[in-house]
């Protein structure tokens, strides 16, 4: 390993020397290995992939071109800065805060270099989130991730006030929120008796039209919030209405069951990766002493039995078990499998929503607090790439 690191260096190194002397002859001044190694993006990216697959991990990699000495290290920091960038906003788009911590400790720069939609990086849903890692996080509303952050932001110049820059670019241009016709929907269910959990065609017209609605695959997310939380506080109000004014407090086991799992738990698989691990944990049991909690990177996984069929054939209940409500199946980390829950909490929606809006409202809570100090500082505009490595 040893001796293959050290040719890759020693390669790089030769194809830098001689625009180094021929610089450093005319003006004395450290030369710029950018104009050079963007020619050969191919070869640039050969000897990233050959240094990462040496060193393991990106924060192992990170360390060793700080550790290095010039000029293989002026050559690596520049090649490797901008895939450095691009798994750095990977992580934040997966809310990888522990890995995001180990990158930020050895240079805490990376967080405000921003990608271009060419270059952007995906989430989970298969949206195209363009940006910095930190404006991934602001527009994922993660406030388990800007907590990581903050201390960071405050060991760079200017930090606060670049951070203020990118969350006002961030939010300034964001469209406002309108809200979806939900209602519609419900009053549908109530005349269709949705038997064995399947709807007539016209309420399935209506889910279709809903369902495309909020189709988020390869959609670019480039400002605004990825998720807006609103969309359950309205479906909490249409079917407060319904159920008092439309008949839906007289719905079949069946009509709870569509509305649980086509409406609720169809947005409920359009979360960013923060809200959807926490809705996995249990969204009732975020709030721990007063303190919205904040999920270690290893307790919980995306990848569970019946993501795939989220908002089609199951929902998770507030307690964070997935339910599938026409076999009565209950997959639940928490409780042995078959044991049955309260009558409150399985297939009902006026419940299901009752239960969590409040947490809704402490996250919107917990995000003023966090940001008070970018939204009123000065900002300080910062260009792509215009951080260099500590």
């Amino acid at each position: 390993m040893i001796y293959s690191l050290f040719l890759t260096k020693m390669y790089l190194t030769s194809l830098y020397m001689p625009f180094e002397s021929e610089k450093l002859n005319e003006n004395k001044a450290q030369p710029n290995p950018v104009s050079f190694f963007s020619t050969v993006p191919s070869l640039q990216n050969l000897m990233i992939d050959r240094l990462l697959n040496e060193m393991g991990t990106v924060p192992r990699l990170l360390e060793y071109i700080l550790q290095e000495k010039e000029p293989a290290r002026t050559v690596l920091k520049f090649t490797c800065r901008p895939r450095l960038v691009q798994h750095l906003c990977k992580l934040a788009a997966q809310d990888k805060k522990a890995e995001t911590k180990a990158i930020l400790e050895l240079d805490p720069t990376l967080m405000f270099d921003e990608l271009e939609e060419k270059e952007a990086v995906k989430n989970h849903l298969g949206e195209i989130i363009p940006g910095s890692a930190f404006r991934i996080a602001l527009g994922a509303e993660s406030y388990g991730l800007l907590k990581v952050m903050l201390p960071f932001i405050y060991r760079i110049e200017n930090g606060i006030q670049i951070a203020s820059e990118q969350y006002k670019r961030q939010f300034s241009d964001e469209q406002e929120y309108k809200s979806y016709d939900l209602y519609s929907i419900l009053v549908a269910i109530t005349a269709d008796p949705c038997v064995g959990g399947k709807p007539n065609a016209r309420t399935e017209e209506l889910l279709q039209q809903f369902e495309e609605h909020f189709h988020s695959e390869g959609r670019v997310i480039s400002n605004g919030k990825h998720f807006h939380l609103e969309v359950f506080g309205n479906l909490d109000k249409a079917f407060t209405r319904a159920y008092y004014h439309a008949g839906a407090s007289r719905w079949s086991w069946d009509q709870n069951s569509v509305c649980c799992v086509r409406i609720l738990g169809y947005l409920q698989s359009k979360l960013p990766a923060c809200r959807a691990l926490e809705l996995r944990r249990g969204w009732d049991g975020m709030c721990e002493g007063g303190k919205l909690a904040i999920i270690p990177d290893d307790e919980i996984s995306l990848d569970f039995d019946g993501i795939g069929k989220l908002g089609h054939a199951c929902y998770i209940s507030h307690c964070g078990t997935v339910l599938n409500p026409g076999s009565v199946e209950i997959n639940d980390r928490m409780r042995p499998l078959g044991e049955e829950l309260p009558d409150y909490s399985l297939g009902h929606p006026y419940f299901e929503l009752y239960l969590v809006i409040p947490y809704f409202r402490d996250i919107r809570l917990e995000m003023e607090k966090i940001t008070q100090p970018f939204r009123d500082s000065d900002p300080v505009p910062v260009k792509k790439s215009s951080c260099v490595l500590l």
